[in-house]
């Protein structure tokens, strides 16, 4: 009986979970040089340099102490993952032995469909060597909703 409810429980609980982890393009990755950046994003919306003094106040606010050259914003559409997308609908399939599924997989694949059609502001600062040293998403509201220190 042990052995048939863990064949269950693993059988039930990556449904949600693939939904989540599917689509978009990676936070950890978005973090590379300016003509990668580029490439996988296009033509920046906005360019910010060192001596700029009209920086948005949230972009001010994150990049005060920084020594940076550059600050690149690009509008992104559609889903941005993070890594921990679908830990939470695992859990909790696991929990609930597999019997959350009937009701987190409708929801996930709502939200996963209404993800498509979010817009992004990513905003990466780069030093004097080209490095990126700091990455954000916003959303169209200028609220933070991801940010990587590297």
């Amino acid at each position: 009986m042990r052995i048939l409810s863990c064949f269950l429980i693993f059988l039930l609980s990556g449904c949600s979970t693939l939904i989540e982890r599917t689509g978009g393009i990676e936070h950890h990755k978005l973090c590379t040089s300016i003509d990668e950046l580029n490439k996988l994003l296009g033509k920046p919306k906005l360019v910010y340099g060192h001596n700029d003094h009209n920086l948005p106040n949230h972009i001010f606010l994150r990049t005060n102490n920084l020594s940076y050259e550059k600050i690149l914003v690009h509008e992104i559409k559609g889903k941005v993952k993070k890594a921990s997308d679908g830990v939470p609908q695992m859990y909790l399939a696991i929990l609930t032995f597999g019997i959350s599924e009937v009701i987190v997989v409708p929801v996930s694949t709502v939200k996963r469909i209404s993800s498509n059609f979010e817009k992004h502001d990513y905003v990466s600062v780069y030093d004097e060597h080209g490095r990126c040293i700091l990455s954000e998403v916003y959303d169209t509201n200028g609220n933070q909703t991801m940010t990587g220190w590297y």
